[in-house]
């Protein structure tokens, strides 16, 4: 089996194209950690693939994508088929930071709206505000990112739960993101046993595929739910998570793996998995990922 990696450039932004080569089919992935997020970056991912380095989590998603989508085609199976899922489609998720996103979503038939906030507390007030005046039935998920908000006050706008504030007591219930790149599994584990966690958010490409399937079966074991989401991810990053989403065990709530305007930077891409409002278990071989 031949390996081959190239290097893409993305405006401001690189990631590694894997291509797996066997008996004249091609498997492919890709390694885009998104610097100053990802615990990993170009140089270690690139030596972890020449396997000149340690591992890192954007270049073990890149080979198990990689090795998925390849015997997909050898095999004529779909990549969630071949990681034995059972579910058939999971609902989006998206992130919107005006009104106009969120109806544009809205008419696509999204239900599940999420709104980054803590940078200016006026806007975000207005905002949520007129998303829940448009749209009362949305189910509403905020991201503090580790900064102060005020959970009391935003309470009123009804989220589901609250990713990251830098104050986790409060009356919204919180959802574990980017701590689980650096929380030991005890720290993890006791969290979820307190009962005071509302779900983990996965990334794939931060986590690796391994984690997250790790990570999901210690969710399930104490009932909590978990969503897949993406770190602006290319077609082939979007791709895998969807495999993954559709295969992990336990409650999957909707998953953020929508479109996003960093896929622009790509060459133009179709995503079988990917539909106006869910991923969907499709037939296509591999990936699913077209190219052109």
């Amino acid at each position: 089996m031949l390996i081959e990696l190239h290097d893409v450039w993305l405006g401001d932004r690189g990631a590694i194209l894997v291509r797996l080569r066997h008996g004249g089919l091609v498997g492919e992935g890709e390694a885009s950690p998104l610097p100053g997020y990802s615990p990993d970056d170009l140089d270690s991912c690139r030596a972890a693939l020449r396997d000149t380095g340690p591992t890192t989590p954007a270049a073990e998603l890149a080979r198990f994508a990689a090795r998925l989508d390849l015997e997909g085609k050898r095999r004529g199976l779909p990549a969630h088929a071949l990681l034995g899922a059972s579910r058939t489609a999971l609902p989006l998720a998206t992130l919107v930071s005006d009104i106009d996103a969120a109806a544009a979503a809205w008419r696509r038939g999204v239900r599940t709206l999420k709104v980054k906030i803590g940078r200016d507390h006026a806007r975000d007030g207005d905002l949520l505000a007129t998303i829940r005046e448009r749209f009362p039935e949305a189910e509403l998920r905020l991201d503090a990112n580790g900064r102060a908000v005020d959970t009391h006050d935003l309470a009123r706008f009804a989220p589901v739960y609250i990713e990251e504030p830098l104050d986790p007591h409060g009356p919204i219930p919180v959802a574990l993101d980017e701590s689980l790149q650096r929380l030991p599994d005890d720290a993890i584990e006791a969290r979820l046993s307190s009962g005071a966690i509302a779900a983990l958010v996965l990334k794939p490409m931060t986590l690796g595929p391994e984690r997250c399937f790790a990570l999901a079966r210690r969710a399930a074991a104490h009932d909590v739910p978990v969503t897949v989401t993406h770190t602006l991810d290319g077609p082939l990053g979007l791709a895998a998570a969807a495999a993954l989403a559709l295969a992990l065990p336990g409650r999957i709530l909707a998953v953020g793996l929508d479109r996003h305007a960093g896929l622009a930077a790509w060459p133009p891409a179709h995503i079988a998995a990917l539909a106006d409002a869910e991923i969907r278990a499709t037939a296509a071989p591999g990936l699913g990922v077209t190219w052109g």
